[in-house]
């Protein structure tokens, strides 16, 4: 689950702009 936070993190924040 490590990979699969580091990936919804980075999504996260390009979709928060």
């Amino acid at each position: 689950m490590n990979s699969l936070q580091t990936e919804d993190t980075a999504i996260y924040f390009c979709t928060r702009d």
